[in-house]
């Protein structure tokens, strides 16, 4: 239910914090994947990364890594779902946003005691 809300900047505010960078690292990825540019989908990462190979999970140390993988943790369908999640149907909770099923998972980690700073990137990617 709460993906059919259509208020996902509202649930991030209230939720997690800044939409905006929310938001920002969605439309990253969705462009990154539409150009299947391995290098920029990388760099909206956080490592290690947990990812999924062949229905395994794994963990990803750096971008280098990432890179080298791209085609095999991004398949066609993680590519497609991407492409049709829309921003404002995201499931969010105090975890962060998730696409799809739990495909990706997008959160936000403090960069200072008292989380004035926060930095958003994808922790979570595959299917």
């Amino acid at each position: 239910a709460a993906a059919a809300e259509g208020d996902a900047r509202q649930r991030i505010e209230r939720l997690l914090g800044d939409a905006d960078q929310y938001e920002k690292v969605f439309n990253d990825l969705q462009r990154g994947i539409a150009a299947d540019d391995a290098a920029a989908v990388a760099a909206l990462l956080r490592y290690p990364v947990r990812v999924s190979v062949g229905g395994k999970d794994q963990n990803v140390a750096d971008a280098a890594a990432f890179q080298r993988d791209y085609d095999k943790i991004v398949t066609p369908a993680l590519a497609k779902l991407i492409a049709e999640q829309k921003f404002d149907t995201l499931f969010v909770n105090w975890q962060g946003v998730m696409l799809g099923q739990g495909e990706v998972w997008i959160n936000g980690k403090c960069l200072d005691k008292e989380c004035t700073k926060s930095e958003v990137k994808v922790n979570n990617i595959g299917q």
